[in-house]
């Protein structure tokens, strides 16, 4: 078994990712409104996927913050929401086609 200590982790500059205060908490620091819990909750939502390849060998330049490990090329994207019942599919073929 191989213990967590000696994993190998990895440091982000930036540091790991933290979630923002939502526009309700913020409303309730700055400006001390209070606003109801069952009137917080966000009635609709949208999601998206996106999928990529990484290049290693076309490597952009690194700079003070950012080391690059390659390029990355967008293979497909989805996104839904809780407003659109309807699914519609589109392909990049379809696109270049001019269905689009």
């Amino acid at each position: 078994m191989t213990k967590r200590d000696s994993m190998t982790k990895d440091i982000y500059p930036g540091g790991i990712y933290q979630l923002k205060k939502t526009v309700f908490e913020e409303l309730e620091d700055l400006c001390h409104v209070k606003i109801k819990p069952k009137d917080c909750l966000f009635p609709h939502f949208a999601i998206f996927d996106l999928e990529s390849i990484c290049f290693k060998d076309k490597k952009p330049e690194n700079s003070e913050t950012i080391n690059c490990i390659g390029t990355h090329l967008a293979v497909s994207a989805s996104v839904a929401s809780s407003l659109n019942k309807n699914v519609d599919f589109i392909c990049e073929e379809e696109e270049r086609a001019g269905r689009i």
